[in-house]
């Protein structure tokens, strides 16, 4: 990673943390760092400790143990904001491209849904042949057909639905690749850019989850209605 100026100490310099509260860079040398006490229950370790009012104890509110002992733990410190929420910026970076294929291998994925409501509907299909053919010639719930039809034309108005939602959000995130691939390349202050656009590409993903779910929801209803009125006669 190429070498930024650090606005605390006005140095060029490998910037190597984000705060992630105010967005701010900075490099080792200002890096603040601070001890912070707690108190930790010996029994299980955790640091969800209460007080006890009555006798100002102390108790763990975990397993219930009074055992607790008092502790200090060094904190990397945040110079602008004073905030302890401070991380590596090459595991950010790193993250973010990390998050970034997996929504795409993620979206790749929408199609087996489909794959397999088509499939069912195929099935239910020749299962109502079947019961209307001879010799069977079963004529109950004449709807059958009809319900069955409407079914398909509602796959075929659901896959294009999807199929156009997604290519519009593989074409943002084809716009915006070049922010994700070779993080390390991108200057520190591009972390809040490329952060925003991956909320925005979540909640597209989010969308085409949930129009997906909410249809395939319908489909199997209809499906199991008719498969029951099937196995009745």
């Amino acid at each position: 990673m190429s070498e930024q100026i650090c606005r605390f100490c006005h140095k060029y310099v490998q910037l190597a943390y984000y705060c992630e509260d105010c967005s701010s860079n900075c490099c080792s040398d200002c890096l603040h760092e601070e001890y912070i006490d707690y108190n930790k229950c010996q029994d299980c370790n955790s640091r969800k400790i209460d007080n006890l009012d009555s006798d100002k104890k102390k108790v763990c509110n975990d397993c219930g143990s009074e055992n607790i002992v008092k502790g200090s733990q060094l904190i990397k410190t945040c110079p602008k904001c004073n905030s302890h929420n401070i991380v590596n910026i090459y595991e950010k970076k790193e993250d973010l491209e990390k998050l970034f294929l997996d929504l795409i291998k993620n979206t790749r994925l929408f199609v087996v849904p489909l794959r397999d409501i088509l499939s069912e509907l195929l099935l239910l299909q020749q299962k109502l042949e079947k019961a209307r053919a001879p010799p069977l010639r079963y004529y109950h719930y004449p709807k059958m057909e009809s319900d069955l039809l409407a079914l398909f034309k509602l796959f075929q108005y659901v896959q294009n639905t999807i199929y156009e939602k997604i290519s519009v959000h593989f074409h943002q995130l084809n716009q915006n690749q070049e922010y994700f691939f070779d993080t390390y390349s991108q200057p520190n202050s591009n972390i809040t850019i490329i952060e925003s656009l991956f909320e925005n590409f979540v909640r597209s993903y989010d969308s085409i989850k949930d129009f997906i779910t909410n249809n395939v929801n319908t489909f199997v209803r209809s499906v199991e209605s008719i498969l029951a009125n099937l196995k009745f006669i």
